[in-house]
């Protein structure tokens, strides 16, 4: 009878650690995936835009906007300025 009870205190603690944890990152629960915007919902569309822009552009802000479902002209003119500034910091 002693190993159901303890046993049932487990799951319980574990369901009440949880909901605490939870309850303390609304976010996680709340959060939705970005839209993907259709003209670069692929590795090869994004690639073929890298490609064309190499050397103009700043891979990593380009990647993060459109992750983020920024759309494609802004995150492209992001990047542009981005990799311009890095020139004149340098």
């Amino acid at each position: 009878m002693s190993t159901r009870f303890s046993l049932l205190r487990r799951v319980t603690g574990c369901a009440l650690l949880s909901a605490f944890v939870l309850s303390g990152h609304p976010v996680l629960a709340a959060e939705q995936p970005a839209t993907v915007d259709p003209r670069v919902s692929t590795y090869a569309e994004r690639q073929a835009i890298r490609d064309q822009y190499r050397g103009q552009l700043d891979n990593l802000t380009f990647n993060d906007e459109l992750g983020d479902g920024v759309p494609l002209e802004q995150a492209l003119a992001d990047a542009l300025n981005a990799h311009l500034l890095q020139g004149t910091l340098r």
